[in-house]
């Protein structure tokens, strides 16, 4: 009886698949929420590209920047313009430029948001005062909602950002 035991390997399968099912399920869910956050990523990268876009098509956030050197720049956030001063229509603006990121990211918010306008170098031929500005879009703080894994990694996206160049100008303050 014991040898007839040992030549039967009927429940063999059976205990072979659920030994080894829970790692197959585990994997496959873990696959599939990787793919639902690069998918996430992929959307904040748009938002960002298409803030960027609104940025540059529409009115500057600051009325004068200084372009003196390539290395100053204005940082615009929900409330202000860090190294400028905010246009008289700044909340409407910027609404704009929310709004276009929101298109794609429903659930992003003015706070996720800062606008950077530095000096691409380039002036706008129909008049030396006038310079044509990079403006780069910086998304932060949106964090990483994992379906089925949240328990594992809770952290944010870091810092997503697109820029544009071209578009509005922006007076020189080289021109007096």
């Amino acid at each position: 009886m014991l040898r007839r035991l040992q030549r039967d390997t009927l429940g063999a399968t059976a205990v072979e698949f659920a030994l080894i099912a829970p790692i197959v399920i585990m994997f496959l869910i873990g696959t599939i929420d990787y793919g639902l956050v690069l998918a996430r990523y992929h959307t904040l990268e748009e938002a960002a590209r298409r803030a960027a876009r609104q940025a540059l098509i529409g009115e500057p956030l600051s009325d004068s920047v200084n372009y003196n050197s390539a290395d100053e720049k204005v940082v615009c956030n929900q409330t202000e313009c860090v190294g400028a001063t905010e246009i008289t229509g700044y909340n409407t603006e910027w609404a704009k430029i929310v709004a276009a990121a929101k298109q794609v990211y429903p659930s992003i918010s003015g706070a996720n948001i800062t606008v950077t306008y530095t000096n691409s170098g380039l002036i706008n031929e129909a008049s030396v005062c006038l310079v044509v500005p990079v403006v780069t879009v910086k998304i932060s703080g949106v964090d990483k909602d994992y379906f089925f894994l949240s328990a594992f990694d809770g952290s944010d996206y870091g810092e997503i950002s697109a820029s544009q160049v071209g578009g509005s100008v922006v007076p020189s303050n080289n021109c007096a």
